[in-house]
């Protein structure tokens, strides 16, 4: 039987021992502190989609960029937000010509995370935690073919208890087809929805040094 998001989460309803208080992540001081960084990007009006863009900063270079039209620059603000934290990640700087920065993104934290501080891969649910505790989290989901854009996104610190999570997911940030700052992972894959359902989205983390 394979497993995806309905079946999971029928059996975790069918273990809860009733009467017994929802599990809840609370957030920590750190995470406060990232939860108003993340607050402070400004990724609504910045990384939009249909646009060439400064892939650090988002902003727009006044030119169309037809090929983001679809997906947008989800890849390129996880990437800047890694590079504004200190935290190893590829970036479009690194990657190879006409390879999908989030497909090779992907690639990498397979191949070269670990050796770069990235811990994982971790339930939705223990993303959550790490999150809340100050930890950078991304969730990355590959293309079904190398030529097909996957997609990825940080994960928020957010007061949820694990129910929430099981059916809606962790609370994200993201650019992409549609920008936002604070949406569930449900919302955050809805052109990805096969991801969500199947739980194909992988969860990795790593300390940050420092917020600023």
């Amino acid at each position: 039987m394979k497993l995806n998001r309905s079946i999971f989460t029928f059996l975790l309803l069918s273990v809860t021992c009733p009467g017994l208080p929802a599990f809840s992540q609370g957030i920590t001081a750190k995470g406060t502190q990232l939860l108003l960084y993340y607050n402070h990007l400004d990724v609504e009006h910045l990384w939009l989609r249909g646009n060439a863009i400064n892939w650090q900063s988002g902003a727009t270079t006044g030119l169309n960029d037809s090929a983001s039209m679809r997906y947008g620059h989800a890849a390129e603000f996880v990437a800047a937000v890694c590079k504004k934290l200190k935290v190893r990640f590829p970036g479009p700087d690194e990657c190879i010509k006409g390879e999908l920065l989030v497909n090779a993104q992907y690639k990498w934290m397979r191949e070269k995370g670990k050796k770069n501080g990235w811990e994982g891969k971790w339930r939705d649910v223990d993303a959550q935690r790490l999150a809340n505790e100050g930890h950078l989290v991304i969730g990355i989901y590959h293309g079904e073919t190398p030529d097909q854009p996957g997609h990825i996104v940080l994960v928020r610190p957010a007061n949820l208890e694990q129910e929430m999570i099981e059916v809606d997911g962790v609370q994200v940030i993201q650019a992409g087809a549609r920008n936002f700052t604070s949406n569930s992972a449900r919302e955050g894959f809805r052109e990805f929805p096969q991801a969500f359902i199947d739980l194909q989205i992988e969860f990795y983390s790593h300390k940050i040094d420092a917020i600023k």
